[in-house]
């Protein structure tokens, strides 16, 4: 009779927690979802570094002109050369974020049809 009435009160407790239970059950399954969906890597969420080309020197076997309009020009020549390659790479660590973007939106979207 005790065992009787210990299933009863355990089903009835099982059954009006069944709910709860069962939001507790999903959660770690949403978290394994998001876990199976790449997000980009955080050194390329980060906005590139200002480019340090004011005052640079010449390259290295560039003898020091003593006209000051050649030593203006070369200054310049490199200042833009500098500025051209920190360009490059802050397309390339864009054209990364995005290809990443990309692969992180269709993983998103694969799950999503999966629930469906």
């Amino acid at each position: 009779m005790h065992r009787l009435l210990l299933t009863a009160i355990g089903v009835v407790a099982l059954g009006g927690c069944a709910e709860i239970c069962d939001d507790d059950y999903r959660v770690p399954l949403a978290a394994e979802r998001a876990r199976r969906i790449p997000v980009p890597d955080r050194a390329l969420l980060s906005s590139p570094h200002e480019p340090d080309c004011e005052g640079k020197p010449a390259a290295s076997g560039d003898s020091p002109k003593p006209n000051a309009d050649a030593a203006l020009r070369t200054k310049l020549e490199n200042d833009k050369e500098c500025y051209r390659k920190a360009e490059i790479k802050a397309r390339e660590q864009l054209k990364r974020l995005q290809a990443s973007t990309a692969k992180m939106i269709e993983a998103a979207r694969r799950l999503e049809q999966v629930d469906r």
